[in-house]
């Protein structure tokens, strides 16, 4: 799928875009998972990451979503998505470890996924 064509199924239904974002982070919370070795540098930027993430999910709430059974949906499942990404952040900043930020992104993503009653492909 095309970058473009992400955008314009992100636009007629923002838990497409959610989705997307979040399988983007934990891909990369993956590859800290396989590390030997993860540096604080590593770390760090995972960190700053995942707050843009934050920060993109809680504008969320100020998105137009014509639908009111789909704005319904997304209000709904925002504040539990955002609880799990600030438990991954807080995973990474207190040495829980990846592992554990990881298991907060995939369960952000099937609350996510459930609430938007479509269908996406798993993540590994």
């Amino acid at each position: 799928m095309k970058l473009y064509d992400l955008l314009e199924y992100a636009t007629a239904n923002p838990f497409v875009g959610i989705v997307s974002s979040l399988d983007f982070h934990i891909k990369e919370v993956s590859v800290a998972v396989n590390a030997s070795n993860t540096s604080s540098i590593f770390t760090n930027s995972l960190v700053r990451q995942l707050t843009d993430l934050n920060k993109l999910l809680d504008s969320a709430f100020n998105w137009n979503v014509p639908d009111p059974k789909l704005r319904s949906d997304l209000h709904g499942a925002l504040p539990v998505i955002l609880k799990h990404v600030a438990s991954a952040i807080t995973a990474l900043t207190s040495n829980e470890g990846p592992s554990v930020a990881h298991s907060h992104l995939m369960t952000a993503r099937s609350v996510a996924v459930k609430r938007s009653h479509l269908t996406f492909g798993d993540i590994e």
